[in-house]
């Protein structure tokens, strides 16, 4: 048998065929049998993702941006992981939590590693590389980032929320595909038809069936295939998942070029961008799929795909500098810091989280609360020599994790007036570490925030955004100084 998508299999059984005219009874007892199967076998965890999570030190700390990376790209786990938090946790909390940074920051590395761990046990089914259900993954992972970039650029949503919703849209699809494919088949010339009544009730029951089952949080639910996922003229994250699901159909299905094009401009118009801006958001997309692994990528369109739609779109560049990216409205983004300095604030004081947790949570914090490019936290070492990067969030951090290592105690600024005044210090990268470590395109201009206990330092965070961007102002500052309180209160002994 030939390993699918990261080495998972799938089985592929001959199952029933979809009765003609299926009465609500026939469709529901197709259903209860493909929950059945699901129950014995799931989707088994990806044996890449085993490997990566096997080999990690348990005594090391991860990030929660590399540890919920590792995650997101295992559909089996993402599944397992939202399942276990909201299990474990959700009587604790008083609500479902939706994203993964959440779930690791609850549950903590070593237990999602055990979570994984335990899954490279169960029975995993064989899947041909050629199967509808390895594309149909394939085409979940491209919508998913699609539908990610779309949130960043209008704001008012969660990316990660929108990026979990998208992915799992087709699941009842994949399940299906996966366990009976025969009957998935039938399904599909069904729709081909144009055929509705049965088929609504045969995807909505099976997207609820699973989303007990798995124990989802209802924003995952209701944009499930039948239950609102493929509704491309809905709003807020219905739209959002809808229309990424289409832009990454446009890529899949190879339909005509003509087609594809006006797709693209009706997305373009939904989501407030121009038909360039949703093409070359399309091929990020892409790319960032393609870069999970070499089986992901087999599966995947290559980018001469894309041609006939770069030729016409060409003509609608538009001339002069590109229009800034819509910002989310400063209302919205005063309650999510205020939301998220609410939780690292409780954890703090009841000490509910690890030390580890508390740097993980207070990174997430400073990135999305103060709308940060990349946040680096960096600790010294225990012979007090260097400072080392040992957390990080944003583009390009693991580069500068595994290369960063400043000596201590810093002869020049920033660091050296930051750490004399105890206070956020500006400076730009090529002061503070190589070009070959932060990147050529990277942002250049940095904030340094000390951690300093009494007059004893720790380390410090290292804050950017890209050159061009808005400064960091005084508000920017206070709430930056306000989370390094936190964390050094978090830091002291007792």
């Amino acid at each position: 048998m030939t390993p699918g998508l990261h080495g998972i299999d799938i089985v592929v059984k001959r199952g029933k065929r979809l009765p003609e005219n299926p009465s609500a009874v026939q469709v529901t007892q197709l259903v209860e049998g493909l929950l059945l199967e699901f129950k014995k076998g799931e989707i088994g965890c990806f044996s890449e993702t085993i490997k990566r999570l096997a080999a990690i030190d348990p005594d090391s700390e991860i990030s929660s941006q590399e540890l919920a990376q590792i995650i997101l790209e295992d559909y089996g786990l993402i599944g397992k992981v939202l399942h276990t938090v909201n299990s474990f946790y959700y009587n604790r909390l008083g609500h479902k939590v939706a994203t993964v940074t959440q779930a690791v920051i609850l549950l903590g590395f070593n237990t999602i590693r055990e979570i994984a761990l335990g899954m490279a046990v169960m029975d995993l089914v064989t899947r041909d590389r050629d199967s509808k259900a390895a594309k149909l993954i394939a085409r979940a992972f491209v919508a998913a980032h699609a539908a990610r970039m779309m949130t960043k650029k209008r704001g008012g949503m969660e990316p990660e929320e929108a990026f979990l919703a998208t992915l799992f849209s087709p699941l009842p699809r994949i399940i299906t595909a996966v366990y009976d494919p025969r009957l998935y088949d039938d399904l599909e010339r069904e729709e081909a038809k144009g055929q509705k009544g049965s088929l609504t009730l045969f995807w909505s029951s099976l997207a609820r069936g699973l989303s007990s089952m798995l124990k989802l949080p209802p924003a995952i639910t209701g944009n499930m295939i039948g239950l609102g996922g493929a509704g491309t003229s809905q709003q807020g994250l219905h739209g959002v998942v809808g229309d990424a699901t289409l832009l990454a159909s446009i890529l899949f299905d190879q339909g005509d070029g003509a087609d594809r094009v006006l797709d693209v401009r009706n997305i373009s118009r939904r989501q407030g961008l121009s038909p360039m801006e949703t093409f070359e958001l399309l091929e990020r997309s892409l790319e960032k799929s393609a870069g999970y692994s070499e089986s992901l990528r087999a599966l995947l369109p290559g980018r001469e795909a894309m041609d006939p739609i770069r030729e016409e779109l060409a003509l609608e560049r538009p001339h002069g500098p590109p229009a800034p990216e819509p910002t989310e409205p400063d209302q919205d983004q005063e309650e999510l810091f205020l939301d998220l300095l609410n939780q690292i604030s409780g954890a703090v004081l009841n000490r509910s989280l690890s030390l580890d947790q508390i740097y993980l949570l207070a990174a997430e914090t400073l990135q999305r609360g103060v709308r940060l490019d990349r946040v680096l936290l960096c600790l010294l070492t225990r012979d007090r020599r260097f400072l080392v990067a040992r957390y990080g969030l944003g583009h390009g951090v693991a580069r500068l994790k595994q290369g960063l290592q400043i000596p201590f105690p810093p002869k020049g600024p920033p660091i050296k007036p930051a750490m004399g005044k105890n206070s956020e210090v500006m400076g730009t990268w090529n002061q503070v570490a190589p070009r070959e470590l932060v990147g050529e395109e990277g942002p250049k201009l940095v904030c340094v925030t000390p951690l300093v206990i009494g007059e004893r330092p720790i380390g410090c965070f290292l804050l950017d955004r890209h050159l061009g961007a808005d400064k960091f102002t005084p508000k920017d500052l206070k709430r930056i100084a306000t989370i390094r309180q936190l964390v050094v209160l978090a830091t002291k002994p007792g």
